[in-house]
């Protein structure tokens, strides 16, 4: 998971493109937008734990993140413009027959 010289939101942004989970991580993010707050103290709460699997850059970076509203919906627009650069935007992924 350690990718040297990626951002967590560069990394959020890509491994959700590449999942093809946009859609529902922009849904998530704006329902659970007020909570961000209570997540950053979790992840403060939990930074000694998390410093074993994830780079501390990170983990202060998605304290930074949760906490600032401003931070929330730039993520937010990023994933959004994400999804219309997508090759998959406007295509209908019916039922194969």
């Amino acid at each position: 998971m350690n990718v040297p010289g990626t951002s967590l939101s560069d990394w959020i942004a890509h491994q959700l493109v590449r999942r093809r989970l946009v859609v529902p991580a922009i849904a998530f993010g704006y329902a659970h937008k007020p909570l961000g707050f209570v997540g950053a103290q979790l992840l403060l709460l939990l930074q000694p734990l998390l410093d074993i699997l994830f780079p501390r850059r990170w983990i202060e970076e998605g304290i930074a993140l949760l906490a600032d509203r401003d931070g929330w919906d730039a993520l937010l627009r990023r994933l959004e413009a994400c999804q219309a650069e997508s090759p998959a935007a406007g295509r209908h992924h019916g039922h194969r027959r």
